[in-house]
């Protein structure tokens, strides 16, 4: 996951409950539309409406304009509880990755 802090545009209440890493804490209560895991997606130019703008506004006026997208895994309509589980692998490249675990597995 993303660090909360490098997620945009996002009220502080639905990053509550993420860690450093971007993922929701064990133990943690989460309600509809909370996130469970935060993420940022690169745009390339084709998907971007507004990379012309993005460097337009560098150019004239110094800003800097994400041009990721918020692709956070978000608990669904009508879910809330408490996260009881979570499985984290990490790569040989020290790549981290986290899944749900499933019933049956």
């Amino acid at each position: 996951g993303n660090s909360p802090d490098q997620i945009p545009h996002l009220e502080e209440h639905l990053l509550r409950n993420l860690d450093r890493n971007g993922v929701v804490r064990l133990g943690s209560w989460v309600e509809t539309g909370d996130i469970l895991v935060g993420k940022l997606t690169p745009q390339i130019a084709s998907e971007s409406s507004y990379i012309a703008e993005a460097g337009l506004l560098r150019a004239i006026f110094g800003l800097e304009v994400s041009t990721s997208k918020e692709t956070s895994l978000k608990l669904p309509i009508g879910g809330r509880g408490r996260v009881i589980d979570g499985i984290a692998i990490v790569s040989k490249e020290k790549h981290r990755k986290y899944r749900t675990p499933e019933r049956g597995k």
